[in-house]
């Protein structure tokens, strides 16, 4: 929180973590009471892509369990979000490298959600990671999204991307 992509946001696009993911809840909730606007991703399953939503909080009436049981805004309580709108991105992730290649759950769905916003935002994306999830070298294809920002519980690596 102490970054300054993070002090300098007014909009966050978030994600509420699932399985062995770093915990994205209480930054999340920090940002809301720090006056922040938050956006969160839901899945379209058919268009194979990441739908944005303004959310005024992390649970019911705003969230509820989406596809593959991660939490997810609900479209008839939250206003749709534009990427443009948003300042900063965090993206989850399996595993990264230095360089900011990762792999992801293997949908493509933030390489393409990143593909079609500004060189603002992309530059300002930033991976939540754990130590152990970073590697020597990530394997990674032309449409695939690096990262340039990874922080990890030991360290933040400015990747270059």
């Amino acid at each position: 929180m102490a970054m300054p992509q993070w002090q300098g946001a007014g909009a966050v696009l978030g994600y509420l973590s699932f399985r062995s993911e770093v915990e994205t809840r209480s930054l999340l909730a920090a940002a809301l009471c720090a006056g922040k606007r938050l956006a969160l991703p839901r899945v379209n399953r058919q268009e194979r892509r990441l739908e944005l939503y303004w959310v005024g909080g992390l649970e019911a009436p705003w969230v509820a369990p989406g596809t593959w049981g991660i939490g997810e805004p609900v479209p008839e309580k939250c206003q749709p979000a534009d990427p443009d709108g948003v300042d900063v991105v965090l993206v989850p992730g399996v595993a990264f490298d230095t360089h900011g290649r990762r792999i992801g759950y293997g949908g493509g769905y933030y390489d393409r959600l990143l593909s079609e916003v500004g060189h603002d935002l992309r530059e300002n994306a930033i991976a939540l990671a754990f130590e152990e999830q970073i590697w020597e070298e990530v394997p990674a294809g032309e449409a695939d999204f690096r990262v340039p920002i990874i922080v990890t519980d030991q360290r933040i690596i400015v990747t270059g991307a």
